[in-house]
């Protein structure tokens, strides 16, 4: 029922929108949505403030109001005048005589200020403003002011409620009505809800205010609309035409050919008479093809409700034909009508005779089983319970939504893990086919545990507990009963965990800290009552001690003298305490290998045990018992052994080395280190001796070794050996040897040569240096030699090997003009590169010796150990694989370090004996880099070797033909002269010239009157062409057949030499 409430006003017709069309709507004259982003000030789309500018100002709130049947309802957000501050306003085509209506939403709030929120102003606003809207102090009533007077009474409304005003204005009289609706107005009621007569003075309204009075004000405005008519401004929505659904859809396919046709409208229908409709197969066609095709017979209905039409045709339609459906014009109530509607589709392809088949059957569980079908079925069929046999008990079967599969519901379960049988038979498909044959497919919930539980290991989790994991779930009954756990001196509980495979044993009787103790597990059964299949047996050892026993490893044999895998190595631990000590769980690590004793190891007090990585070789081998430990093998080179006891105490940990102190006859030499004295500290490498007992030869290396018992320690009968010496400055020389050696010998200066007169020798007090101070000091950057010889050790061993050391000491700030001109670091082999280098440049203007130079790449570092003099404009080459690279570039290289170049781009530096930087280059293999020497050949090459070297633009790559790679790809190299680069351009070489360069289909080769053969490469060094040469001095080289690239050819002249120039081939 329409509520209307009669008010005076003229009051706002709108916020100003952007949607405002004067020319398409003659006698709109404002409309405002606020259809702008929320949060927008109104200041910003088209409102100006005339008071208190910029204090809060007006926004745009979000959601918009919505009022059923007006046409600015929903249409933006709303303008939300909830403060004081900020008034604005917007104008319109100036009125002087006219009658303005003014439609507009709003909606207030119970708590609020009484005030007005609108008012009308002319076109010079100044401060007269008249049409004062009015809401009360509660939010339930707004009415139109007269001049500056607030109302004496209010329309009334309900607050948080959305309604519809219209403020009318007769200009002429001054007389202004309030309406406010509750619902939308069919027309202008006679009489306004309020009426006033304006007192205040104006000759024209061209403004539409809103303003803001008071803090407390809660008003919401949205879907203003000002016009001279109420038709224009109280504009209804538009009228809504009756929409139809056709099924099938229009343009649908594979429509079955027994379909019934519907057309559904979205409300009631009639004949455009607004007669009903009584006759619905007089509004339907139904043709084939199109609208000028052949009728179909059919019947017609229409339901109770007047929107469902249902076309029954007379007969099954025709497979695989595009039939036409159309509805005549119709209306609704409201006279509402319809054009003529119409839809296509196409039946379905002339039929599936194929019998269906069951391609599977399973159980989902005890109460279910599911049948699966290869193509869609009947429902009525599918879901007949007859046609499915061989189970006990089948209370209903529910086909899917995909009509292929369905669930039988039993009413009697199958038996868990027990096979059954389900029998299908006479279920039709959608296309009426029946199976051709009963199927019978098995069906079986769960398999049956015939399996029985074994306890996977036990421990102490401490001296009071004991926790047992099981292979399975556990019957509790016999999991929690203590007879089943033996061995322990008092089990007071066992209790089972909430997963059924672990028990906690309770001890009432505690395991002793050190000691090692036994349990033994039977007759415990797993939830499917399958009992354990034998007795089983668990060590259990718990240290909660602090401290570690004295155990010493004593002996160590970390490289014996067999080639390839060394199976006698060995370590040997010696109890050294007053107690037994059992190793269980003790763990040996040494370098990355680690061993725990598994089981009870008691070693006694001055006993030993020995572990070897082989134990089934070295214990034939020595003659004596070996535990077996971690296969894998000591490090050659020294490494770290620890022995830890259970709770992580280090009892012993030694680190030895392959080097003096360590004697290194123990490195391959066939004696092992032995600890004469455990009480010695073991990681000082003079108090090891070497194994004495004589245990046969291998690869020419006699064995000895003392495992399992104390050793005594050898008499030394080798020499002493200077290992280093060094320079600590111009006047001081250090000569470092392998053991101590007596002062006569080692002080005596006629043993220490080449350095010229030495002013004094003294030995330090381990007698296993000597410094040596010269009369003439050394020469900054030039290398001297220093020979040793005649020394003694204490066991009167006298060298006679004379030891060299070459001694440079650079203390120089300057560094000489060395530059890195040239890189090979991906050589085009397969596998590991071994044709990789790195060339050194002389470019200043003395001769330099690389001796202590240092060549960095990557993570590789050598240092030039040696002499190497490097003439001014000559050439240092390094490669990681020398003799290699020596044997295929035909030049000598020195062997550097033997770690590659990397090929994904890396440093490489070269560092004085000081460690000043003289030169270092960085790579990459991409971009700007030539990418060409990542593995397709050349190397790269610095043309100019005063040419920035980082600056990758300045590096090209080798076209110098060396050889090629398993007949395959070429080398392009130039290691020890200078570049050889020819620039892709027409190439000359002496009377030799290739043109043009790029070439097309032809290549003119010019100055060969000396050639005996000419062949052609590609770029994978692939022989492309060859042919003997017949003496003239040019020729043209057919290249049609050849593909876009770059190619070399290889001019041999008769005199034996050999040219090699690179061209392209550019279609």
């Amino acid at each position: 029922m329409k509520t209307k409430l009669w008010i005076v006003t003229i009051f706002l017709a709108g916020l100003w929108s952007i949607g405002l069309n004067n020319g398409a709507k003659a006698q709109l004259l404002f409309e405002e949505n606020f259809n702008y982003a929320t949060g927008a000030l109104l200041t910003d789309n088209g409102w100006t403030a005339h008071s208190g500018g910029g204090t809060n100002p007006i926004t745009v709130t979000n959601p918009g109001l919505t009022f059923a049947g007006y046409i600015g309802s929903g249409v933006g957000n709303a303008a939300s005048i909830v403060n004081t501050g900020e008034d604005v306003n917007n104008t319109f085509t100036e009125q002087t005589t006219s009658t303005i209506y003014n439609a507009f939403m709003f909606s207030t709030e119970a708590s609020n200020s009484a005030g007005y929120f609108m008012h009308y102003g002319q076109t010079t606003l100044g401060t007269s403003y008249f049409y004062r809207l009015y809401v009360n102090a509660t939010g339930d009533g707004i009415g139109l002011g007269v001049g500056t007077t607030a109302p004496t009474s209010y329309v009334t409304i309900t607050p948080g409620f959305t309604y519809l005003a219209v403020v009318k204005v007769d200009m002429v009289t001054k007389v202004a009505g309030l309406f406010v609706f509750s619902s939308f107005p069919t027309s202008e009621p006679a009489v306004a809800d309020q009426e006033i007569t304006e007192t205040a003075t104006y000759s024209n309204i061209s403004r539409i205010c809103l303003r803001q009075y008071n803090a407390a004000q809660r008003v919401v405005v949205d879907g203003i609309r000002i016009a001279n008519t109420w038709a224009e401004a109280v504009a209804p929505t538009a009228p809504a035409t009756p929409t139809a659904v056709f099924n099938p859809a229009d343009a649908a396919i594979d429509v079955a050919v027994n379909t019934n046709i519907t057309i559904t409208f979205s409300e009631a229908v009639r004949n455009l008479d607004n007669s009903p409709i009584t006759t619905p197969g007089s509004l339907i066609t139904l043709k084939e093809t199109n609208a000028s095709g052949a009728d179909i017979p059919f019947t017609a209905t229409l339901d109770a409700t007047n929107t469902i039409f249902t076309i029954d045709p007379t007969s099954d339609l025709n497979n695989s034909q595009l039939y036409y459906v159309e509805i005549a014009p119709v209306e609704d109530v409201d006279d509402n009508a319809t054009t003529a509607l119409n839809s296509t589709f196409t039946t379905i392809a002339l039929g599936d005779v194929t019998p269906p088949v069951v391609v599977d059957a399973w159980a989902v569980d005890l109460n279910t089983v599911q049948v699966k079908f290869n193509e869609a079925m009947r429902d009525t069929s599918a879901e007949f319970i007859n046609h499915y046999t061989g189970l006990a008990g089948i209370g209903s079967a529910v086909l899917n939504t995909t009509l292929d599969t369905v669930t039988l519901n039993l009413s009697t379960p199958l038996v868990f893990g027990m096979p059954d049988t389900v029998c299908i038979a006479d279920v039709r498909d959608t296309s009426g086919n029946p199976m051709a044959f009963s199927q019978c497919i098995p069906v079986q919930y769960g398999i049956l545990d015939v399996t029985p539980p074994t306890a996977i290991s036990a421990w102490p989790v401490d001296l009071a507990t004991v926790k047992v994991e099981f292979s399975e779930a556990l019957d509790q009954t016999t999991a929690e009963a203590l007879a089943n756990y033996t061995g322990l001196a008092g089990i007071a509980t066992a209790t089972l965990n909430t997963t059924l495979d672990t028990v906690t044993l309770a001890l009432s009787t505690h395991l002793i800290s050190g000691v090692s103790d036994t349990l033994y597990i039977e007759n415990v059964e797993d939830v499917a009552n399958n009992p354990m299949a034998s007795q089983q047996m668990f060590i259990l050892l718990l240290d909660t001690s602090t401290t570690a026993p004295a155990l010493v490893i004593t002996e160590i044999m970390y490289n014996p003298a067999e080639s390839g895998t060394d199976t006698t190595e060995f370590i040997e631990i010696y109890n050294n305490d007053v107690i037994t000590v059992d190793l269980i769980n003790y763990t040996l690590a040494y370098g990355a290998s680690s061993f725990t004793f598994p089981v009870s190891t008691p070693i006694a007090p001055g006993e030993y045990v020995l572990v070897s990585s082989n134990a089934a070789k070295a214990t034939p081998f020595y003659g004596i018992s070996f535990i077996q430990g971690s296969t894998g093998g000591m490090g050659n080179s020294g490494a770290t052994i620890t022995l830890r006891t259970p709770s992580g105490i280090t009892a012993d940990s030694i680190t030895y080395d392959d080097v003096a102190p360590w004697s290194p006859l123990a490195d391959e030499g066939g004696y092992s280190l032995s600890l004469c004295d455990p009480n010695l500290d073991n990681n000082v490498g003079g108090n090891w001796s070497l194994g004495h007992n004589f245990f046969g030869t291998v690869n020419g290396h006699d064995v000895y070794a003392d495992p399992g018992e104390g050793c005594t320690s050898a008499t030394d009968t080798v020499a002493p050996i200077a290992t280093h010496a060094w320079a600590e400055d111009f006047t001081t020389v250090k000569v470092r040897f392998n053991e101590a050696v007596e002062t006569t010998s080692g002080e005596n200066s006629a043993n220490y040569t080449g350095l010229g007169a030495l002013s004094n020798v003294v030995l330090n007090t381990n007698g296993d240096t000597a410094t040596l101070t010269l009369s003439t000091p050394l020469v900054s950057g030039v290398s001297a030699t220093l020979s040793v010889t005649g020394i003694s050790d204490l066991s009167a061993n006298t060298m006679s090997i004379v030891y060299n050391f070459p001694i440079l000491l650079d203390t120089s700030t300057t560094v000489y003009n060395l530059v890195i001109t040239e890189v090979m670091y991906n050589s085009p082999e397969a596998g590991i590169d071994s044709l990789e280098f790195i060339e050194i440049y002389n470019n200043d203007a003395v001769s330099v010796d690389l001796q202590n130079y240092t060549l960095m790449y990557g993570t590789s570092s050598y240092t030039f150990a040696t002499s190497i003099v490097v003439n001014a404009g000559s050439y240092a080459l390094i490669a990681p694989k020398a003799t290699a690279a020596t044997n295929f570039y035909g030049v000598s290289f020195i062997q550097g370090a033997t770690g590659g170049i990397s090929n994904s781009g890396t440093f490489v530096k070269l560092v004085s004996p000081s460690g000043l930087l003289v030169d270092s280059v960085s790579y990459l293999p991409t971009a700007p880099w030539n990418t060409a020497a990542n593995g397709t050949g050349p190397s790269l090459t610095l043309c100019d070797p005063n040419s920035d070297n980082t600056d990758p633009l300045n590096w090209s790559v080798s076209t110098h033909f060396i050889g090629t790679i398993d007949g395959t790809t070429a080398v392009l190299a130039d290691p020890g002269t200078a570049c050889i680069i020819t620039g892709i351009s027409n190439v000359e070489s002496g009377s030799i010239s290739l043109y043009p360069n790029p070439a097309g289909n032809y290549l003119n080769i010019e100055g060969i009157a000396n050639a005996t053969t000419i062949e052609v490469f590609n770029n994978m060094g692939m022989l492309i062409s060859n042919s003997n040469h017949n003496g003239n001095a040019s020729m043209t080289l057919e290249t049609t057949s050849m593909s876009n690239g770059l190619y070399y050819i290889s001019i041999r002249m008769n005199d034996g030499s050999l040219i090699t120039k690179p061209f392209v081939i550019v279609k």
